[in-house]
């Protein structure tokens, strides 16, 4: 959730500030973002939530440094950073190599109990094989909020949902407390993925590597509570 906030706040503040045109695209090339001590727990009040970003033009036309605070009456409960870049819809067309209409696809059921993910519908289950790994990444367009909009490549967030389940499968289960993104290339709907993670640099790191074939789409670091 935070991470889809993320990426909602970078778009909703790029078309205010008039730095995006009606039916330009938008690519997060970077994202990533941490907890700020322990994720709040509701009880005698609401969460008083609310959501800052910083943006600075970088060194090519359209891309954008982001910074962003999700903060509870004041104090801060998530921060992140990441790099968008803003394309016009020629320009997009052109590196899509004109594949840019939306795809189809709804993969067989998951392999994997959502228990062991974290999740209670098997619909929210993005890995599919053995529970060791590696596993295929599960695309279904009909998801309702994986895919709340038509998309014509596997969008970011489902990435960073699949990199948090192959870590805590791999990691036994504990809490995920950051993630940061490099999102190095188009993943494409009509072709399988596969998802693998090795040990991070430091303790509680994990690594997840996202591919097609011979082209990594993403690489993501994610670390959990020790």
């Amino acid at each position: 959730m935070a991470a889809e906030t993320f990426r909602q706040t970078t778009i909703a503040a790029l078309h205010d500030t008039g730095l995006a045109a009606d039916g330009d695209l938008f690519v997060m090339r970077q994202m990533g973002f941490a907890w700020v001590g322990e994720p709040p727990v509701v009880r005698d009040r609401p969460l008083d939530l609310s959501v800052s970003l910083a943006m600075t033009p970088g060194a090519r036309a359209g891309r954008f440094d982001l910074q962003v605070r999700i903060s509870d009456a004041g104090g801060d409960l998530v921060t992140g950073s990441g790099v968008v870049v803003v394309l016009r819809p020629p320009v997009y067309a052109a590196l899509r190599r004109g594949r840019t209409a939306p795809g189809h696809r709804v993969d067989p059921d998951a392999t994997i109990a959502c228990a062991a993910v974290g999740r209670t519908r098997s619909q929210d289950v993005v890995l599919t094989g053995p529970q060791a790994g590696p596993w295929g990444l599960r695309v279904d367009t009909t998801h309702p909020t994986l895919f709340d909009h038509p998309s014509d490549h596997v969008p970011g967030m489902l990435l960073m949902e699949a990199a948090r389940q192959a870590t805590l499968l791999r990691g036994g289960g504990r809490r995920v407390v950051s993630i940061d993104a490099d999102f190095g290339a188009y993943l494409e709907l009509d072709a399988s993925t596969t998802v693998d993670v090795e040990p991070g640099a430091r303790d509680g790191a994990f690594v997840v590597t996202v591919r097609q074939g011979d082209t990594v789409g993403a690489r993501l670091v994610v670390s959990v509570d020790s």
